[in-house]
C-alpha cells in the first residue's frame, strides 16, 4: 500500500493520510493482540501447572487421610476388643479358665468350687443380680405377705 506514497511524496492527501493512519491502527492493533494472545498463553500455562500441581497434592493428601482413618479404625477395633476381652475376663473371674483357680469347679459360669455342705445358699436370681443381668421377675406378686397370691383374686393379670 505504499503505492500513494510513490506517486505523491510532496503533498499528502487526506486520503493518503487517512489510508497510512488506518494501516498504522491496523499494525498496531495486530501486534497488541498478539501481546495479548502470548500473555494470556503464558497464564494459562501457569494456571495448568497451579492445577497439576494442586491434584498432586490432593491425591497425596487423600492417601495420608485414607492411612490414617484405617490406622484409627485399626487401632479403636483392637481398643474395643481388648476392652470386651477384659470385661470377659471379669465377668468370669473364677470360671476355670483363668490363671487364678487352676482347679477350679468350672461348672457355672462366675461360681468357683466349694464344698457340698456350706450354708450360703446361692439362688437364680442373685446370681442373676450379682453377674449384672435383669432379673426376670420370678418372685412372688403377691407382695411381702406369705401366701398373699392364693387368696388374692382381685389383682389377676391375664
Amino acid at each position: 500500500m505504499d503505492i500513494g506514497y510513490e506517486e505523491k511524496t510532496l503533498s499528502p492527501t487526506f486520503e493518503g493520510l487517512e489510508e497510512k493512519f488506518l494501516d498504522d491502527i491496523m499494525k498496531l492493533t495486530k501486534e497488541q493482540t498478539d501481546a495479548e494472545d502470548a500473555e494470556i498463553a503464558r497464564h494459562r500455562e501457569r494456571i495448568n501447572a497451579i492445577n497439576a500441581q494442586y491434584q498432586d497434592q490432593l491425591a497425596a493428601l487423600r492417601v495420608r487421610h485414607a492411612n490414617q482413618r484405617d490406622e484409627f479404625l485399626r487401632s479403636e477395633s483392637h481398643a474395643r476388643q481388648t476392652k470386651y476381652q477384659q470385661a470377659q475376663m471379669d465377668h468370669y473371674p473364677n470360671s476355670g479358665m483363668g490363671p487364678s483357680e487352676p482347679h477350679a469347679y468350672g461348672g457355672v459360669p462366675g461360681e468357683s468350687h466349694r464344698p457340698y455342705n456350706t450354708t450360703q445358699i446361692d439362688s437364680y436370681s442373685d446370681r442373676v443380680r450379682f453377674l449384672g443381668g435383669r432379673d426376670q421377675g420370678f418372685e412372688p406378686r403377691g407382695g411381702p405377705y406369705p401366701g398373699g397370691r392364693a387368696y388374692d383374686t382381685g389383682s389377676r393379670y391375664y
